[in-house]
């Protein structure tokens, strides 16, 4: 056989090789099959999540929770520097790539799908629901307390804690007037408040659960259950049947509950709901007596004594986190517990 025969087979032989292997024929992105046959559906991963009954679950979830009805706040708050973030889908997305807008807004969208969750650009650690913020949440009281519950609920943190502390209020020893002139000295046993709105602000439940933000005689204790379950153990779990609850409602569900409560029938676990909301009460009213809570227990402008504001803090601080106790029920008792001894309860 002649030499450049001889190559030509040989070439034969190697281009269709090439072709032999270039026809296995390979599935969308998925787990990958045997030679010559079909990887799995990559799609089967999406509909995991994203198939119509599913997003249509969601969105019917969805729309029975507190974000998905923006209310006032979108108009308001949605727009405002130090509030955008957390009241806007536009602000709570740029607080979470570290940037807050120096200026308000034109316009503000209400918190969607898109504001807490990321895409999937990057699947290094899964296909699970990415979500925008999932570091450690530094309080936005005291810009030193760092709040983790190590996974998706420091996105909730990121928002629901508290906007000061006390010595906001507590440490001013001087007011002034608008115009910058001088207008009166706080007696060192006193604290102004200087607003109606004077307060840690309207979602402690991080601060609760961490058992910070408020005064009491011994430190704060971790309720380590509450804070291991984390905001989307209880929050998201399973409905309870007949109840919208559950899921993306954001309602919590007895149905959590009993992951660790077995025999629970509702919230108030061992009486804990009760016992707060009316310790709630009394405080309340004997901080009307007081003067620093009108009949609506919303503040009043004023001149106080410290002890009467310490209370009036810890009011604010349960208050505010809404579960009536259950979030951190030792920390919560020592709250009452100071704000009674304050107001000779």
């Amino acid at each position: 056989m002649k030499y450049n025969t001889f190559f030509k087979l040989i070439l034969f032989g190697f281009v269709g090789a090439f072709i032999v292997t270039s026809c296995t024929k390979e599935g969308p992105v998925g787990a990958a099959g045997a030679d010559g046959t079909n990887g799995i559906d990559g799609n089967q991963s999406c509909l995991a999540c994203h198939s119509q009954a599913n997003v249509d679950a969601v969105r019917t979830q969805y729309a029975a929770s507190g974000h998905g009805n923006p209310g006032f706040e979108l108009g308001y708050a949605g727009v405002r520097t130090g509030c955008m973030e957390c009241h806007s889908s536009e602000g709570f997305t740029a607080h979470a790539m570290g940037y807050d807008p120096s200026s308000n807004l034109n316009f503000a969208s209400k918190i969607t799908c898109a504001t807490c969750h990321g895409d999937h650009r990057s699947l290094e650690e899964g296909i699970s629901a990415p979500m925008r913020a999932m570091a450690p949440v530094l309080s936005k009281a005291d810009g030193v307390t760092v709040f983790d519950f190590e996974g998706s609920s420091n996105t909730c943190a990121s928002c629901h804690q508290s906007r000061a502390n006390g010595n906001l209020y507590a440490d001013v020893d001087s007011v002034w007037n608008k115009d910058g002139s001088f207008a009166f000295s706080v007696h060192a046993d006193s604290v102004y408040l200087s607003s109606t709105h004077a307060s840690p602000h309207y979602t402690t439940m991080t601060n609760n659960i961490f058992g910070v933000g408020g005064y009491a005689d011994e430190a704060g204790k971790v309720m380590g259950a509450h804070k291991n379950a984390g905001c989307v153990g209880c929050h998201m779990g399973e409905a309870e049947s007949g109840k919208t609850n559950g899921g993306h409602t954001m309602l919590a569900s007895v149905a959590s509950c009993k992951t660790c409560h077995s025999s629970a029938t509702n919230f108030d676990i061992g009486g804990v709901q009760t016992a707060t909301n009316n310790a709630e009460e009394a405080i309340a009213q004997a901080l009307v007596v007081k003067g620093i809570l009108d009949e609506n227990h919303d503040a009043v402008v004023g001149m106080y004594h410290k002890d009467v504001f310490e209370a009036y803090w810890n009011y604010k601080i349960i208050h505010y986190d809404g579960s009536a106790g259950v979030h951190n029920p030792d920390y919560t008792e020592k709250l009452i517990a100071h704000a009674k001894q304050k107001l000779g309860l």
